[in-house]
């Protein structure tokens, strides 16, 4: 008898520190995986208002962006999209040039990006997600509005891709675009829609065109 409570006495001793050890083995896991953009199935929409004119609309043909994250922790996320700037195809002509120095001076900053750090679920499928932008050259703070037009990807299993939709509202003016302020609204409206599709390391890398360093060091960290 004395020995049965004795053990019992030892298992109660012992029994917070292996579950600890246990939650510190599951957290200490790497359970991250790395979603790519699908190009096949993205669309990237510029607008942005020419107020005795018109809106100004089109598209940017080219994009990426990867998205790396754990499903046991989704608030804390790594969301990368790079938009290739000199890829700017307007629906009509412009009455503004969107290219050149006073906009988006393309000739020394041909890329813009948004990095996302943390995301913030607003219903069981939207999202906010808040990082910096780089436009210009000048990095600011920036969120994305995102929807899972299906379902948010932190169920059990990981999915093999899964589709979403994401805007965001970038003030020209603090990234250096000041011009005609008083004929062309400040704010202008980015849109995305695509697929992200889960990377194996036997998949190619091959970048839609030339992406700049912080891609290098998102996939350095985030894989």
């Amino acid at each position: 008898m004395k020995l049965r409570l004795f053990g019992l006495a030892l298992l109660l001793v012992c029994l917070p520190s292996m579950v600890a050890a246990n939650e510190s083995d599951d957290a200490s896991s790497d359970d991250r995986k790395l979603y790519r953009l699908q190009s096949e199935y993205t669309h990237v929409g510029f607008t942005v208002r020419h107020i005795p004119f018109s809106t100004v609309t089109g598209t940017f043909d080219r994009f990426e962006a990867f998205f790396a994250f754990d499903k046991r922790a989704p608030a804390v996320i790594d969301f990368l999209g790079v938009v290739d700037m000199t890829s700017f195809n307007p629906e009509r002509e412009p009455p503004i040039d969107v290219t050149g120095p006073d906009w988006f001076a393309l000739a020394e900053y041909p890329t813009g990006h948004f990095y996302g750090h943390t995301m913030e679920m607003t219903s069981d499928k939207t999202a906010v997600v808040h990082g910096n932008m780089t436009m210009k050259g000048i990095t600011g703070p920036a969120g994305i509005d995102i929807v899972f037009p299906d379902a948010a990807p932190f169920g059990a299993p990981y999915p093999d891709s899964f589709p979403f939709e994401a805007s965001m509202v970038v003030d020209r003016t603090r990234f250096g675009m000041t011009r005609m302020q008083g004929i062309v609204r400040k704010d202008i409206v980015l849109t995305f829609r695509g697929t992200l599709k889960r990377q194996t390391t036997d998949e190619p890398d091959e970048p839609l065109f030339p992406l700049p360093p912080v891609v290098e060091k998102f996939l350095s960290e985030a894989r």
